[in-house]
């Protein structure tokens, strides 16, 4: 499974699709995606801390079901709605507080949900 999603980010990379942001180098994905299985390495900014995931602000551009997020500069009304959203970039984001989590609208012209880990979760199920 993990191989499989290594070479689909690698896929995208090919395209010159970004699905992380600057501090995240998509050719390194094996990496970023083994980060999530030690709590050492793990970036806090990349769980949500809230049910809805409405503080969540990590570098995921990709949706649960595969799709590249587009630019939320995009949608210029949403940031306008939302100013401290942080909609500055192809980044899974929850300005509307959806129940769903956080989301994206994708490159297909519609939106899809994100999957983000729960810190509390995580940080709980990962201690030494």
């Amino acid at each position: 499974m993990l191989l499989k999603l290594v070479v689909l980010l690698l896929d995208f990379k090919a395209l010159g699709i970004t699905l992380f942001g600057p501090d995240y180098s998509s050719s390194d994905a094996s990496a970023y995606i083994s980060s999530y299985s030690s709590s050492d390495n793990f970036d806090p900014r990349e769980c949500k801390n809230t049910r809805t995931g409405v503080d969540y602000r990590g570098t995921l551009s990709l949706t649960q079901s595969g799709k590249p997020c587009k630019d939320w500069r995009d949608f210029p009304r949403w940031i306008e709605k939302y100013p401290e959203s942080d909609l500055n970039g192809p980044y899974c984001r929850n300005p509307d507080d959806d129940l769903g989590g956080p989301w994206c609208f994708t490159i297909g012209g519609s939106w899809d949900s994100c999957k983000i880990i729960d810190c509390v979760k995580y940080f709980s199920s990962n201690k030494k």
